[in-house]
């Protein structure tokens, strides 16, 4: 799986080289994206980051239902189209 945002300092390509999580618990402190833990697909995964706005941002995608992703913007030209 691909990460569902970017976000500056993702770890997604190197996540093939960290290897695959050795237990089925997997906490990401500084998440932003989850690079590692979208890449592998933990069976659980904690998630910690200080950002209130990539806080909202994983808050929203894991309670949504697939209609309500499915329902996201994905054509726009500049961020200021999402206001």
């Amino acid at each position: 799986m691909k990460p569902f945002f970017s976000y500056f300092g993702s770890k997604y390509k190197l996540a093939n080289k960290y290897g695959a999580p050795r237990y089925e618990t997997v906490i990401e402190p500084f998440a932003g994206s989850a690079a590692y833990s979208v890449y592998w697909e933990p069976k659980n995964v904690i998630l910690i980051d200080k950002s209130p706005v990539i806080v909202s941002i994983w808050n929203y995608l894991i309670n949504a239902t697939e209609n309500q992703i499915m329902d996201l913007p994905t054509d726009f030209d500049v961020i200021a189209d999402l206001k």
